[in-house]
């Protein structure tokens, strides 16, 4: 199925809104991972203790995926961290983490 230009731009734009806030998230907590979960380092942010997951969306709800949480603690847990998402929804962070 063909995409139209609108959709194409539509896509574009959340990718740009989603690097905005992770770019805001990272300059409140410490680093950002270039090309986050694309290379050998996983997560989109990272500190010595934590790799940090983030999720943006515009719209009212967000769905939270079990696959998701899974990657992420398997990645936090083969980089040795513990595993922290940070869900921003319509411009307000939410931090989750796992109650051990």
């Amino acid at each position: 199925m063909k995409r139209t230009k609108a959709q194409i731009r539509a896509e574009q734009s959340k990718r740009e809104q989603s690097s905005k806030h992770e770019k805001r998230v990272e300059r409140k907590l410490n680093r950002l991972v270039p090309n986050s979960g694309a290379g050998r380092i996983k997560g989109d942010i990272q500190n010595p203790d934590e790799l940090i997951e983030h999720k943006f969306t515009d719209k009212d709800q967000f769905i939270l995926k079990t696959s998701m949480l899974k990657k992420t603690e398997s990645q936090a847990e083969k980089a040795g961290k513990i595993p922290v998402w940070i869900i921003t929804i319509k411009g307000q962070d939410y931090i989750l983490r796992r109650f051990l």
